[in-house]
């Protein structure tokens, strides 16, 4: 069952952005109330208390323990963006993909941030690992390419994503939750519930001994850098969203969006021109990357793709 709640509360919340008049204490009451909706709309309509089991059990728990804990951070809400950080905290703790909390007005993107070192680390076989250094920054405090990230402001690194990425930029608990939120680890997304740039982490370069460097963040901050670090670390779709091509002799079917501007005639076209390609022995890969949940993903494919491809 998919449970994507958007309230009408975060609405005002838009608006009062956009008249510029809200103070930090309307974001706080709309985050109270918000949380509570949440609450009362799964308890209400979820099938988890109803089915005996362990996820039955760790859905119950989460439903007010998870509410509790996210109240006693509301009095942080200072923004709208504070707001959405908080909500999806609460959802992201049932540790269930079919739960969202998202707001109705359009947050922070991707490669938003007020603050990095000059270098960016993703999630690789199981470290994080750094992917990106900015260009000409150089120096004894700063980190190669492929070096791990031990530790940060002396907390395991573990640790220290959990406390800083978890429930907040993802589910750790999942690979996905894992290989997007890794570019954050080491930014500063204004996010008021969790620590900004650390002031020191440990790297290791192969298997020599991990060295402690001095992070200071890399000012000024350049249009653009933090797209190109979060890039270079994380798939991102080009600015093709619709598009067939052969990739290993498979066809290769990318669906990056399903904007109603995204090209559907002339791709719906394509398909039905390699329709005899697409149901051949060798199979063909459709790349969902990009574009909305997996659920949502293939119903809404599976409604624009023509009969003659299903």
């Amino acid at each position: 069952m998919s449970r994507t709640l958007s309230f009408a509360a975060v609405a005002a919340v838009a608006l009062s952005l956009t008249a510029g008049a809200a103070v930090a204490q309307d974001f706080r009451a709309l985050a109270r109330q918000d949380l509570q909706m949440a609450h009362d709309e799964l308890a209400a309509n979820h099938p988890a208390p109803a089915i005996p089991g362990q996820a039955s059990t760790d859905f119950r728990a989460w439903l007010d323990t998870g509410l509790s804990e996210s109240l006693a951070l509301a009095n942080r809400v200072n923004s709208g963006d504070s707001h959405a950080y908080l909500l999806r905290f609460y959802g992201a703790g049932f540790r269930d993909s079919n739960i969202s909390l998202t707001p109705s007005f359009e947050g922070l993107g991707p490669y938003f941030g007020t603050a990095w070192p000059g270098y960016t680390t993703g999630w690789r076989d199981g470290k994080y690992v750094v992917t990106y250094v900015k260009p000409g920054l150089r120096g004894s405090n700063i980190p190669r390419v492929g070096d791990t990230v031990v530790s940060c402001n002396a907390t395991p690194i573990e640790e220290f994503a959990r406390a800083k990425l978890d429930r907040w930029e993802g589910d750790l608990n999942t690979e996905a939750g894992r290989v997007t939120s890794a570019p954050y680890l080491l930014w500063n997304r204004n996010n008021p519930f969790v620590n900004g740039v650390p002031s020191t982490c440990e790297f290791q370069t192969g298997n020599r001994r991990a060295r402690a460097l001095t992070i200071a963040p890399a000012l000024p901050l350049a249009a653009g850098e933090l797209e190109a670090a979060y890039r270079a670390t994380v798939y991102m779709p080009g600015p093709t969203p619709l598009s067939i091509e052969t990739v290993n002799g498979r066809p290769w079917v990318n669906v990056h969006s399903f904007a109603d501007a995204a090209g559907w005639d002339a791709f719906n076209a394509a398909v039905e021109g390699q329709v005899a390609q697409l149901r051949g022995p060798q199979g063909f890969v459709m790349d969902l990357r990009g574009s909305a949940s997996i659920r949502d993903r293939v119903s809404a494919y599976q409604a624009r793709l023509p009969a003659v491809a299903r």
